[in-house]
């Protein structure tokens, strides 16, 4: 995963969950997220990643709508 690393669970039974999530004091800008028990830091989405997520709505609904 690009722009991600892992952080490691050493106590209880090593998969982290939505409670020990909701307990972590972040900072500002921090963003993690839970995935199968593994907590993963993620960086915040650039210009060109939203440009492209738009692009792709677009693409969709104009296919969906006809």
């Amino acid at each position: 995963m690009a722009g991600a690393y892992c952080i490691e669970k050493d106590a209880d039974n090593g998969h982290w969950t939505y409670a020990d999530y909701k307990a972590w004091e972040l900072k500002p800008g921090e963003r993690y997220e839970i995935i199968y028990g593994e907590a993963y830091a993620m960086s915040a989405p650039n210009a060109h990643h939203q440009s492209m997520l738009a692009e792709l709505l677009k693409q969709t609904a104009v296919f969906l709508t006809g």
